[in-house]
């Protein structure tokens, strides 16, 4: 049998229900403002998050991700307007940052950063150790 290390999972929300139905290993924060100390996570894993953001908050969002990061970026982010419909229940588009895959690379990367896997709307970015 083989065994693996045991893994430190963690996440992140600014939805109080979310957090309750993560449990102990969730935290009340917004990626603007990430409550873990620098380098703490091997690999940072957002799922259709980032478009959410405010356009004046993206860098700092940006920033924060990279900031807890040690190796990797596993990004899946959404490029066109919110298709569920929920602009009629909460006055305006989810969506609020609308860009394509490249834009969102050109961000995040950093000189000597390199992506290792595309596809879609979906991005590993590996980080430069220097």
């Amino acid at each position: 049998i083989r065994r693996f290390p045991k893994k430190d999972v963690w996440g992140i929300d600014v939805a109080e229900k979310a957090i309750e139905m993560a449990g102990d290993r969730a935290r009340l924060a917004s990626v603007t403002d990430i409550p873990f100390p620098d380098n703490r996570f091997d690999v940072v894993h957002s799922t259709d998050m980032m478009e959410h953001l405010r356009p004046e908050d993206v860098t700092q969002g940006i920033a924060e991700i990279r900031r807890v990061a040690k190796h990797y970026l596993a990004m899946k982010i959404a490029t066109r307007v919110d298709q569920a419909g929920w602009k009629k229940y909460v006055g305006h588009d989810l969506h609020l940052t609308i860009q394509d895959i490249p834009w969102w690379i050109d961000q995040m990367s950093e000189e000597g950063d390199e992506v290792i896997y595309r596809n879609g709307d979906t991005f590993v970015l590996k980080l430069h150790q220097g």
